[in-house]
C-alpha cells in the first residue's frame, strides 16, 4: 500500500503525539494516567522476549538433532547464559568466566572462590530455563 506524502505526514504526526503522550504520562505522579502506557510497554517487552525465546529454542533443537551437535548445543547455551547475565546487571568489579566442558557449563567469579556449574540434559526447554536460573543465582551471589 503506497501512501501519499500527506498521509505520511499525518501518520508521523500521530506517532509524535502518541510518543509525547506516553512520555508525559509515564513521568506523571499519577499512576492511573501512566497505567495504560506502562501496560503497553510491558506487553511489547514480553512479546520481544517470547520471540527471542522461540528463536533460541529452535536453534537448540536444531543443534540437538545434529549427529555431532553436542558441542554446538553447549556453546549456544553459553551464549544464552551470557545474555541472561547481561540482564542481571552484575557489578563491573566482578568478572564472570564461563566455560563449556564436555560434561556441562561452569561459571566462575574471577578472583574469588565462588563457582557454579550445571549439566544440560539435552532437552531445549529445561536447559533454557536452567540458564535463566543459573544467571539469577550468579547475580544474587555477586550482589
Amino acid at each position: 500500500m503506497n501512501r501519499t506524502s500527506l498521509e505520511e505526514e499525518k501518520l508521523k504526526g500521530r506517532e509524535k503525539q502518541e510518543f509525547s503522550e506516553r512520555l508525559s504520562a509515564m513521568g506523571q505522579e499519577s499512576e492511573f494516567k501512566a497505567a495504560k502506557w506502562i501496560r503497553e510497554n510491558w506487553k511489547q517487552k514480553e512479546h520481544k522476549n517470547l520471540k527471542k525465546m522461540e528463536f533460541d529454542l529452535t536453534v537448540l533443537q536444531t543443534f540437538r538433532k545434529r549427529r555431532n551437535g553436542k558441542e554446538d548445543y553447549f556453546r549456544y547455551l553459553v551464549e544464552i547464559l551470557k545474555e541472561f547475565l547481561k540482564e542481571e546487571k552484575i557489578s563491573k568489579k566482578y568478572k564472570i568466566l564461563i566455560q563449556s566442558t564436555d560434561k556441562g557449563i561452569v561459571a566462575r567469579i574471577k578472583n574469588t572462590k565462588y563457582y557454579s556449574a550445571f549439566a544440560p540434559c539435552g532437552i531445549p526447554v529445561p536447559d533454557y530455563f536452567a540458564c535463566k536460573t543459573f544467571a539469577v543465582k550468579t547475580g544474587n551471589t555477586t550482589s
